[in-house]
């Protein structure tokens, strides 16, 4: 295995201000204050017959979890431009919401017609969850304005909340989107093509990972008119690991069907051990993807326990019959046998997700805060086994943080 053309590019990053208006909590005077909203992350990336590449992210936000995140997607005609075109899928900041739509996932079914999910969380994340949360994020949109705080926190009291998991789509290349649709299930990089047609969502349901399948409608013209989603299929539940002294917290799931039939679920896994996240025996370096597999649909399930791999979430690929790209980020967390180092790697299988070769980096950052890479095929070279590829992901130069993507081929 070769990894040779890195090319490193930028998709999004905002230094500049912008005037957010609010709604005085105690005058109902309207104002403006100005925020540096630079936080840009968690992308999913497909291409379209062209070569175009659409990136899904959360963007325009002013932390990790505060509540201005919005839906955008991102194209790029050619990489070789360097150019990327934005638009504002779900709003939050312009129209006075104050929505943290989070986690955009985006699925590619030809001729233009994309899916695309995100989730969003409930107010009281902010104001009853943890201290960290609320203080971090009022501490900042308060510096521009001290009165910024508590404007948002009255427009969550005079309007329903839309706490959930979205999906929603397109028939033009992601110009225009259907009503979001509440689903059951939630994950950073949305649903699987198989090859009946059909989606197939594994992502969290409480403690559990699980899977919705879901049936597209189509008019005569090919257009999406809707998307019918099947009850809850049990993958695997984090209870089952579950210690007085360990708990084992399951999220973030990627599933792909394989050539072969099989479907493979690759699988976030971190832990809190004796008060902290750290290395154990089931969670390797406290932050690792666990893989399970199943050969009949989905009805039963096989965890291959030795593929503990360190990083998440994960990303998955298949570039030919049996042949697995998986990228994830590692995030500083360390194991007796493993090295503490931030940035995005890939991991490689030649059988169908059985076993993994060693880790490759694809891009190292400054610090932890990056991660959720998502890789598109561009290209294979005829009778070659070189496979082009760009790798989207986001990461914080302790500045803003930005959206961010790796141009490379691997040769095997």
């Amino acid at each position: 295995m070769k990894i040779t053309n890195v090319k490193d590019g930028l998709i999004e990053k905002t230094t500049e201000k912008i005037a957010v208006r609010f709604r005085d909590a105690q005058t109902g005077e309207s104002y403006t204050s100005e925020l540096l909203l630079a936080y840009h992350g968690w992308p999913t990336a497909v291409q379209d017959e062209s070569g175009a590449i659409y990136v899904a992210a959360s963007a325009n936000r002013l932390d990790h979890v505060d509540p201005f995140g919005e839906t955008c997607l991102y194209v790029c005609r050619d990489l070789k431009t360097g150019q990327w075109e934005k638009r504002v899928v779900n709003h939050s900041v312009e129209n006075g919401a104050f929505v943290d739509h989070r986690d955009t996932g985006l699925l590619y079914l030809g001729n233009g017609r994309m899916v695309l999910t995100h989730f969003t969380h409930n107010s009281d994340i902010y104001t009853n969850g943890k201290e960290e949360l609320w203080v971090g994020w009022k501490r900042k949109v308060n510096e521009a304005d001290p009165r910024n705080a508590d404007a948002i926190v009255q427009v969550w009291k005079n309007r329903p909340w839309f706490n959930g998991s979205y999906v929603q789509y397109s028939n033009d290349y992601g110009k225009t989107w259907s009503v979001p649709q509440k689903v059951a299930v939630s994950s950073p990089h949305g649903p699987a093509l198989l090859r009946d047609g059909t989606l197939y969502y594994a992502g969290r349901y409480g403690s559990q990972i699980c899977a919705q399948r879901a049936t597209v409608s189509y008019d005569s013209e090919g257009n999406i008119t809707g998307i019918r989603w099947s009850g809850m299929e049990p993958i695997l539940d984090a209870q089952a690991y579950c210690t007085p002294n360990e708990e084992i917290v399951l999220c973030e799931p990627h599933a792909v069907q394989l050539t072969s039939g099989r479907l493979l679920v690759a699988i976030r896994v971190q832990n809190v051990l004796n008060g902290k996240q750290q290395h154990s025996d089931l969670c390797y370096t406290g932050f690792c993807v666990w893989v399970c597999n199943s050969d009949d649909n989905g009805k039963t399930w096989k965890i291959l326990d030795h593929t503990r791999l360190a990083g998440s979430p994960p990303h998955l690929l298949e570039l030919k019959p049996n042949v697995v790209l998986m990228t994830c980020a590692k995030r500083g967390n360390g194991a007796p046998d493993h090295p503490r180092v931030c940035g995005e790697f890939g991991y490689l299988s030649d059988d169908g997700g059985e076993t993994w070769r060693e880790p490759f980096p694809i891009s190292i950052g400054p610090n932890g805060d990056c991660g959720y890479p998502a890789t598109v095929l561009r290209a294979q070279e005829q009778g070659q086994e070189r496979y082009h590829l760009t790798t989207v992901y986001y990461q914080n130069d302790k500045t803003t943080t930005n959206l961010l993507y790796t141009d490379w081929d691997l040769e095997l």
